[in-house]
């Protein structure tokens, strides 16, 4: 049995005009495109969770930065209020720690749930994590 499906696209929404968009493809072809958009989606979230662990990485940094700066300048905050910025430090760093481990978590969930193209890489990306991990050091 030959299944046929069928790829709905308006005018409005082809980006190659609608005569150029096939209007039937075969199963194949529509195992190879659901396939491509699976990848895509997992790059993608890789993506977003890349830029929000690189946004709590940059709000850490600079916290420390502005309370080392004027700690050295002597013109930081009232002693009563260190307390208020060392808490501030702390929940910066606990935000960028979650945030990358909920990064290496969905990357390995994603990649393996991806199929094929993500996942054969899946087993360097899981030693890649384990040698970075082995090797940091907290300075």
């Amino acid at each position: 049995m030959k299944a046929i499906y069928v790829v709905e696209s308006t005018v409005d929404e082809a980006l190659l005009g609608a005569e150029r968009y096939p209007k039937t493809v075969s199963e194949e072809e529509y195992d190879a495109l659901r396939q491509a958009v699976t990848v895509i989606d997992a790059l993608w979230y890789l993506e977003e969770s890349y830029d929000a662990l690189l946004q709590n990485a940059v709000e850490f940094e600079t916290s420390v930065a502005q309370l080392a700066s004027g700690q050295r300048l002597g013109i930081s905050s009232f002693p009563d209020e260190y307390d208020i910025e060392l808490r501030l430090i702390n929940r910066r760093l606990m935000n960028f720690l979650a945030t990358a481990r909920a990064f290496v978590d969905s990357v390995k969930a994603r990649f393996s749930e991806a199929g094929p193209p993500l996942s054969d890489g899946l087993e360097a990306l899981k030693a890649f994590f384990r040698s970075h991990v082995a090797t940091a050091t907290i300075a």
